[in-house]
């Protein structure tokens, strides 16, 4: 039992009350005695770098769109929105912030400013690099970035969860910090098993009556021979006999415990089974409309990324202009549902043909030609008379 609890790394130890807090002079709340994992860490679990890369690529096929004050879309937005970065492109930009804000649970802008104290160049700045203070009276934050502090008019904070008494967000790594720890143990169990780190189990009989220095002699001669990784044959003597406890793959493996461990992360990231391509008890999917799977996906979990991310860009754009992404991309129907809407919103008459051609990017239909109907040769006179 001993070893195991080593193995998976249960043993307690203490910890300085500095800890790791990014705040200076500020005691951390109490916490597991198991170390911290780290966002870099929790990207090694296949789960949670799945559920990440959902979220970037529903967020990243996403147009923005720039409003003024009078709620009008304006046809050509502002610079910020197509290029906020001269650093790195539109979608990098955007993955950038999004990956901090779910495995860090926040993340920071830092804006360059023109002469006219505008927004010019956004800047997404490592949430373990900002140092964060609040003004226990007031909840005023005030900010530090490379050993220095920054005025809060030149960053953009935006929080995943926040409470009232910390000046920090929290994410769903921080909620998930058990489930985590246990995936990379089991992780690192699996990969020792395979490399032979871990040595195979058995048991040694004999009919012989042994004394117990005897057994011992022997027990530490079986544990030396196996520890030899050149042993290939064992020749035993006096009538032991060895008998080797193999576990079946699915147990050596521990598949149960690594599927209930990603059942739990893909509650606390708010991603269903079928989205991250894990098997989950009790959810069964025969036929589901794309556009039903899609906004329940943007309302019960991709909603508060974007709200952060609309809430940001309106902070730095000038004016009293707003952002907001277009989400009918996402709320896109599959093509036979979309030809029946299509069908019927011709024959109600409140579309044509040539306005859903003109919506899927395709020419319009030429109109059609009159052809008059044929007339008729005028009767002879004799036809008249009669």
């Amino acid at each position: 039992m001993g070893a195991i609890r080593k193995f998976f790394g249960f043993e307690t130890r203490d910890e300085s009350a500095g800890g790791d807090s990014p705040l200076p002079g500020v005691i951390p709340p109490s916490r597991s005695s198991l170390p911290a994992v780290a966002a870099r860490d929790a990207l090694r679990i296949s789960v949670v770098s799945r559920a990440v890369d959902q979220t970037n690529t529903m967020i990243s096929g996403l147009s923005l769109d720039e409003y003024d004050h009078k709620g009008i879309r304006k046809e050509t937005p502002s610079l910020l929105l197509t290029k906020p970065s001269i650093e790195v492109d539109y979608e990098e930009f955007l993955q950038q912030s999004v990956n901090d804000f779910l495995l860090h649970g926040e993340f920071f802008w830092y804006k360059t400013l023109g002469f006219r104290g505008e927004a010019v160049n956004l800047r997404v700045l490592p949430p373990d690099s900002v140092t964060v203070t609040m003004d226990p009276q007031t909840g005023i934050r005030e900010y530090g970035w490379s050993h220095g502090t920054v005025p809060r008019s030149r960053i953009v904070h935006k929080r995943h969860t926040t409470l009232s008494d910390e000046p920090r967000g929290r994410g769903p790594v921080d909620a998930a910090q058990a489930e985590l720890r246990l995936a990379l143990s089991v992780q690192k169990y699996q990969l020792a098993w395979f490399d032979g780190g871990m040595p195979p189990e058995g048991k040694l009989t004999t009919d012989q009556n042994l004394n117990a220095q005897t057994r011992d002699e022997i027990a530490k001669s079986w544990k030396a021979f196996l520890a030899d990784p050149t042993n290939r044959v064992a020749i035993l003597s006096n009538g032991i006999d060895y008998e080797a406890l193999m576990l079946k793959p699915a147990e050596a493996q521990m598949i149960e415990v690594a599927d209930a461990i990603d059942r739990k992360l893909a509650r606390v990231f708010g991603l269903s089974g079928h989205d991250l391509l894990i098997p989950l008890q009790g959810e069964s999917r025969t036929y589901v409309n794309l556009e039903v799977s899609n906004l329940d996906f943007l309302v019960k979990t991709l909603q508060k990324t974007i709200n952060a991310i609309e809430r940001a860009f309106t902070e730095v754009l000038p004016g009293n202009n707003s952002a907001r992404f277009d989400e009918s991309g996402l709320l896109r129907l599959d093509s036979k549902t979309q030809a029946e809407v299509d069908q019927m919103r011709i024959t109600a008459g409140t579309a044509t043909a040539n306005e859903i051609r003109e919506r899927d990017g395709k020419r319009a239909l030429p109109p059609p030609k009159y052809t008059p109907a044929p007339t008729r040769p005028p009767a002879p006179a004799q036809e008249l008379a009669q």
